[in-house]
């Protein structure tokens, strides 16, 4: 998979994403996912929450692929709800790359924090 080309699934607030192929890293592990390059959260700030002086934080699932692209996101939480948030997210974490040193698909959640 292309950088950029990554499929992001929609807002809906369905759960975590499932991949019994996957391995989910949580803790020390995701140390071992270093990100490589992508755009920083200020790059997609949404215009109005920003003018707003609105701070949000978003987790988000990730798929990310043996290569380390995210292959799928899937936004778990978004706070606050209804200020654009959840898709600014979701915008940030498909320009990522990661070294993925597990070179198998991985399954992690990280927080996506929006500053003014």
């Amino acid at each position: 998979m292309t950088p950029g080309a990554s499929p992001v699934r929609s807002l809906a607030q369905t759960g975590r994403l499932q991949r019994p192929e996957a391995l989910r890293v949580e803790g020390a592990q995701i140390e071992r996912l270093r990100r490589r390059r992508g755009d920083e959260p200020e790059m997609h700030y949404p215009a109005d929450a920003r003018s707003q002086g609105i701070d949000g934080l978003v987790m988000v699932d990730l798929l990310i692929t043996p290569e380390g692209y995210v292959q799928e996101a899937q936004v778990v939480t978004e706070s606050p709800a209804d200020a654009g948030f959840g898709l600014a997210a979701l915008d940030v974490v498909k320009t990522w790359e990661f070294d993925n040193e597990f070179k198998r698909l991985v399954l992690m959640t990280v927080s996506v924090s929006f500053l003014p």
